[in-house]
């Protein structure tokens, strides 16, 4: 079962540290291996997987690598409510919203992978994108479609009440160049490098979370700076289009909390290395108001802190460079000094900000 149990690690000496015994890798309720079946169909790492048997593409008895699964490629956003309700309204996004800004983007046959004829072992036509047609997203089919993307075929062992057992093979290959108009719940970024690649004039891709910085520190892409609304030709960054969605909607004053979740891969998106999950509690308004000198004040206040906390570490690198010491230490623990006790100030001071001064503090008090 460790085949589908991504908190294992893959090396052997390492699993001695594991919180899993290898007693609970044997036998696996069913529930449990169905949480993990989600899972692994959202996040499973590239590498070689066995090879089933009908699959064309099989060599030797072995499915070769056809990239992570689609979840790992993004930096997952997602807009929680005060209820199950709520938050599955936040997220269900219209298309007036998520295709508008594209009049090449088309929702095929879009439905979730339940209303569509069972998936057998080979790749499933107009769905498994050849590599040649990297960066065209109409593969996508739509949101539905990419919500219960089948990455791989996966097939259980079980004696009726317990699962024992897993087969893990390839299902269809999806990449995620320009599928804005299709995921909903990722930010986007320009790459000059892909559309050099694939000779496009224009290819965004998901811009991922990085574990060494706090939700807080990423605001400026999911708010709506000043000159994004001066600019919205082909701009460099894209938020998620479910913050889209909430604009849209016009409510404002409203808690929700912004939760982040992501994984990080290594040696070729073979292994897992790490996951980010982090969260924070803010009023609606910092994301939907109107005014755009909100999002900008929100940039401006990050980038002070940003600015204030690289003197502080430049600082402590030159006193300990004047000691005969190396700086890079000290420097670096200093930095980590201060962005730990920023952190606890700039969740609290975002929590202050509501609708009732949201806007009309913006321009002067909110960035201090």
């Amino acid at each position: 079962m460790e085949k589908i149990v991504s908190d294992i690690p893959s090396n052997e000496n390492s699993r001695l540290f594991s919180i899993r015994s290898a007693q609970s890798l044997q036998r696996m309720s069913s529930a449990e291996a169905a949480r993990w079946l989600v899972t692994t169909q959202a996040f499973d790492p590239s590498g070689i997987k066995s090879g089933a048997v009908g699959d064309s593409r099989v060599k030797g008895g072995k499915g070769y690598p056809l990239g992570i699964a689609w979840s790992g490629h993004l930096g997952i956003i997602v807009a929680e409510g005060a209820n199950l309700w709520k938050t599955l309204m936040f997220q269900y996004i219209g298309r007036s919203v998520l295709g508008a800004s594209d009049p090449n983007v088309t929702w095929t046959d879009d439905a979730p992978a339940w209303e569509r004829h069972p998936l057998t072992e080979k790749p499933e036509e107009g769905f498994n994108q050849p590599e040649e047609a990297t960066g065209i997203a109409s593969y996508c089919h739509g949101p539905a479609t990419l919500l219960t993307w089948q990455s791989r075929r996966i097939l259980f062992r079980h004696d009726g009440e317990t699962v024992t057992g897993v087969l893990l093979c390839n299902g269809d290959r999806l990449k995620p160049q320009n599928a804005q108009g299709y995921e909903m719940m990722t930010a986007w970024r320009r790459s000059p490098n892909q559309e050099k690649s694939l000779k496009m004039p224009l290819v965004y891709m998901p811009r991922k979370h990085d574990p060494s910085r706090a939700l807080w520190r990423n605001l400026p892409v999911l708010t709506v700076p000043q000159e994004e609304h001066e600019n919205r030709n082909s701009p460099e960054t894209l938020r998620p289009r479910n913050l889209d969605w909430l604009e849209q909607m016009g409510v404002q004053d409203q808690p929700i909390r912004l939760h982040a979740y992501g994984v990080m891969y290594g040696n070729n998106d073979a292994v897992i290395d790490s996951t980010v999950d982090d969260s924070l509690d803010l009023n609606l308004c910092i994301l939907t108001a109107e005014d755009p000198r909100v999002g900008q004040a929100i940039t401006d206040a990050i980038n002070v802190t940003d600015d204030g906390i690289s003197i502080l570490a430049n600082f402590a690198g030159n006193v300990a460079k004047s000691a005969g010491l190396d700086p890079e230490e000290p420097r670096r623990q200093a930095r980590e000094l201060a962005y730990s006790t920023f952190d606890r100030e700039f969740r609290g001071w975002l929590r202050g900000v509501t609708v009732e001064n949201c806007e009309e503090n913006c321009g002067n008090g909110l960035s201090r």
